[in-house]
């Protein structure tokens, strides 16, 4: 039924060029047939909580991996310092 169309589409995905293997896990791509599925249930379960907060931490995890590459130049335009970014950069996904 439904849950193996899932597993179909899930399977038929594969893991966009250039990305390391474990952000396939939660790349939006990926994530999107789930969280449509989740969507159906009118109960807000344990699934769409846990895409959710997959999908959070996958941004965090992509926004603090481009802030960290961007040179002095743009730091300077949005009102950063190198050490400022770092700091951000380098705190665990999972952390506001």
């Amino acid at each position: 039924g439904e849950a193996k169309a899932r597993r179909a589409k899930l399977q038929a995905m594969k893991t966009p060029p250039g990305e390391p293997a474990m952000s396939s896990l939660t790349h939006p791509a990926r994530l999107a047939p789930l969280a449509q599925s989740a969507h159906r249930d009118s109960r807000p379960g344990l699934l769409a909580t846990v895409l959710r907060t997959l999908r959070l931490w996958a941004g965090r995890h992509r926004q603090r991996r481009q802030l960290a590459a961007l040179d002095a130049h743009l730091l300077k335009d949005i009102g950063l310092t190198r050490e400022q970014a770092r700091a951000v950069a380098d705190k665990p996904f999972w952390r506001e």
